[in-house]
């Protein structure tokens, strides 16, 4: 089975490195990583050039944002399944994608996992732990989620679903989960182990104003969807996600 890896950067020179080592260190033995940079001005490319053939491709030039350059990537992809691995995040352990792989058994189309929030000053200290669960119809209207550095889908299934939504700034990762699972009825697996680590400060959750963005953007993904939920989902998401979200 390929695995494609896509990262997508923006000015990410200070944690690119680690992002690729940790897919080079996988012990999976049909891995393809594209990075697709947004032409980064920090010296972001030339930390990934000196990598040269050792990643599959790379791409550098504008772009109409994170998703865009997401969707960029999912085009470009080859593999049998797909996973995004953002410019700030790195892999838990050498087996990580040999473990997706072995979980995608006949019929299953989506495998997702856990995640560490670490201190971006101190990658060892662990400042939360995302713990996910088997997703169950209609969970997505209930404001859990799946971790989306985890979540890998077959190729022809994200292809299916449209990719990621552009209109979203901030919770296109979100709804492409949901019309996954939730719309389309993709069965998954639920590995419980950490999969990834990933720095805080992300775009969904740098501030309460993005706080807020994302929550408005899931609510109106949830009405495009089909899915008549309450204004006061806006308000229930957060304290949802709290279950999925624990201290240190």
């Amino acid at each position: 089975m390929r695995i494609s890896v896509i990262t997508a950067c923006l000015n990410a020179a200070a944690t690119i490195a680690d992002t690729i080592e940790s897919v080079l260190a996988q012990d999976h033995s049909d891995v393809e990583h594209i990075i697709v940079d947004g032409v980064s001005r920090d010296g972001t490319l030339e930390i990934v050039k000196r990598y040269g053939p050792r990643i599959s491709r790379v791409v550098s030039e504008p772009d109409l944002g994170l998703y865009d350059s997401a969707n960029k990537g999912l085009r470009m992809a080859t593999g049998d399944v797909v996973g995004y691995l953002n410019a700030d995040d790195y892999y838990a352990a050498p087996d990580a994608l040999s473990t997706v792989a072995a979980a995608f058994g006949p019929g299953i189309d989506v495998v997702h996992a856990d995640l560490d929030f670490i201190d971006p000053r101190d990658t060892s200290r662990i400042t939360r732990r995302f713990r996910s669960r088997p997703y169950a119809p209609g969970d997505f209207r209930k404001g859990w989620h799946p971790a989306h550095p985890t979540f890998y889908a077959r190729r022809d299934v994200l292809l299916e679903a449209g990719g990621f939504d552009e209109r979203y700034r901030i919770a296109a990762d979100i709804d492409l989960m949901m019309r996954v699972m939730e719309v389309r009825g993709a069965r998954s697996v639920h590995l419980p182990r950490v999969l990834v680590k990933m720095r805080e400060g992300g775009m969904s959750n740098r501030s309460l104003r993005h706080i807020w963005q994302a929550n408005l953007e899931c609510y109106r993904a949830m009405h495009r969807a089909g899915f008549a939920v309450p204004w006061w989902f806006v308000l229930r998401k957060p304290l949802a996600k709290t279950r999925q979200l624990l201290p240190f």
